[in-house]
């Protein structure tokens, strides 16, 4: 009886070891495939990584020469700035390279728009709405953008006045519910005190009030060194507040302004070469 039953059990055992060797193997192989894709996986995520860095690096570094092109007063040199970074930037972009083509491009507009060169104008105020269009589309809070959007749609009064009934009351909505989603962010104080400045009173231009946003524009800027850092924005609402203030009549605010710019970026060509002695000169 014993013997028979050893044999039964060394019967019993062969099949059953075959089946455990048989699983082992495919759970082994799945192990492989497993392995495999999430190597795969780690690698394709890696070098997105790494594209993406390097893209960001390529986008920071065009705008700091953009930076210094408006320091040198060479703002000539923004179209060809712009066409590289417009070749690094695309719709799958991180949200900060596309905002700082976008806002590159808008700086640049004003250039276009201060020399009449409304054609080229309406160019770059295409492409910088269809940047602030897939941002918003991404993220309808994003408040820079937003008053980006507006600043823009204010930008074509300019070109086509005949536009202002339309687009202004859209645009200023725009930039002021950009400041209620992003109170934090200095550029959209600036872009509204733009519109304060530079926009008829019947369209809500106001000289006080532009120096008040320019103000708390400046102020946000100074507190966030990374934002501030290689950004015209921050010189352009310095100059704008200095006009602002001159534009009021209080030309020792203006000449304390730019002062002020010249004790932060001491080669700035415009404020050093022109806008400041002429001011001084004025008021001798």
């Amino acid at each position: 009886m014993h013997a028979d039953y050893f044999k039964n059990k060394e019967k019993n055992l062969v099949p059953n070891n075959l089946r455990f060797i048989t699983n082992h193997l495919r759970w082994t192989k799945l192990s492989l495939l497993m392995r495999t894709i999430l190597s795969t996986f780690t690698w394709a995520l890696i070098f997105l990584l790494i594209v993406g860095n390097t893209q960001a690096q390529e986008v920071s570094k065009l705008k700091e020469d953009i930076y210094k092109a408006y320091v040198s007063g060479e703002g000539g040199k923004w179209s060809n700035l712009l066409s590289q970074m417009e070749g690094l930037v695309n719709a799958e972009s991180s949200r900060d390279d596309i905002l700082d083509l976008a806002e590159a491009q808008y700086g640049y507009i004003g250039l276009l728009l201060t020399d009449k060169r409304k054609k080229e104008a309406t160019t770059y105020i295409n492409k910088a709405e269809k940047w602030a269009k897939i941002l918003l589309e991404r993220n309808p809070k994003d408040g820079r953008s937003t008053a980006l959007y507006g600043s823009l749609l204010a930008m074509e009064i300019d070109v086509s006045p005949g536009k202002t009934l339309t687009l202004g009351p859209k645009a200023l909505s725009l930039i002021e519910k950009g400041i209620k989603l992003s109170p934090n962010e200095p550029s959209v104080w600036v872009q509204m005190a733009n519109v304060k400045h530079h926009a008829p009173s019947f369209f809500g231009g106001n000289k006080k009030e532009a120096v008040e946003m320019f103000t708390k524009g400046i102020k946000l800027f100074d507190q966030q060194f990374l934002i501030k850092k290689n950004n015209w924005q921050y010189l352009h609402a310095l100059v704008w507040l200095a006009k602002s203030y001159e534009e009021l009549g209080n030309e020792e605010m203006a000449i304390k302004t730019y002062k002020i710019v010249l004790a932060y970026q001491s080669d700035f060509a415009w404020v050093k070469n022109t806008l400041l002695p002429e001011l001084v000169a004025n008021n001798r």
